[in-house]
């Protein structure tokens, strides 16, 4: 599946975001309390959840990457490489 450009744009920014200040960062837990908390809120479309229930099955299946990794993957679909982040 392609993800759209200003899709990949969003998640540069709060990378950038993050970068530049790494507290403003919440854990995986505090963020699913808040994902929870706010769930009646949301209407999700069809192909979000079906991402949601995907990315729910990776994780009881053990598909899962550490920080390092997951990061490391996450420039490489953005097209980034580690000296082009030490640029920015």
């Amino acid at each position: 599946m392609e993800v759209p450009e200003e899709h990949k744009a969003i998640v540069r920014e709060r990378m950038k975001t993050y970068q530049t200040d790494p507290t403003q960062a919440i854990d995986f837990d505090e963020a699913m309390k808040q994902i929870e908390a706010e769930a009646e809120e949301i209407k999700l479309s069809e192909t979000e959840k079906k991402f949601i229930e995907e990315g729910l099955e990776d994780v009881k299946q053990g598909r899962v990457y550490s920080s390092e990794q997951a990061n490391e993957l996450l420039r490489n679909w953005l097209g980034q490489t580690e000296s082009n982040n030490e640029r920015k």
